[in-house]
């Protein structure tokens, strides 16, 4: 009765839960769609810190902003070099009129896209977990 009862109930799909920025990343690289990549060795002090609703960017020890944010689910982004469900969540900083930054996270490197890559204005930064 219960395997019955089980099988019965019926299936929603939900859409997957944003990602958590919190931790320490550290810049390895970044590209635009008009110059080409640049590399960062470990160590090289281009660091983003985010806690649960705060981020803080410093370089080689100085602090350059910090701020709110909130993670929002955004299917907007468009590019021909992004496949289908990928990159559907981006940071809202509070604080700023940025363009979008959409993200997405693999393993322990945080990727963000952000731009219009097909008017050549796209960019690509990666950064890499380096304490949670």
């Amino acid at each position: 009765m219960l395997l019955v009862t089980a099988s019965c109930k019926k299936h929603t799909q939900k859409s997957p839960s944003p990602q958590t920025l919190t931790g320490t990343w550290e810049l390895r690289a970044a590209e635009s769609s008009m110059l080409p990549l640049v590399t960062y060795p470990p160590g090289n002090g281009h660091i983003l810190k985010f806690t649960d609703y705060t981020y803080a960017i410093s370089v080689k020890g100085q602090s350059i902003k910090t701020g709110g944010y909130t993670v929002v689910e955004d299917h907007s982004f468009n590019a021909l070099v992004v496949p289908a469900g990928q990159f559907i969540n981006r940071v809202d900083y509070q604080d700023s009129t940025q363009v979008k930054n959409f993200f997405q996270i693999n393993g322990d490197t945080l990727t963000f896209l952000s731009g219009y890559w097909a008017s050549d204005s796209g960019a690509k930064i990666q950064y890499v977990l380096v304490s949670e």
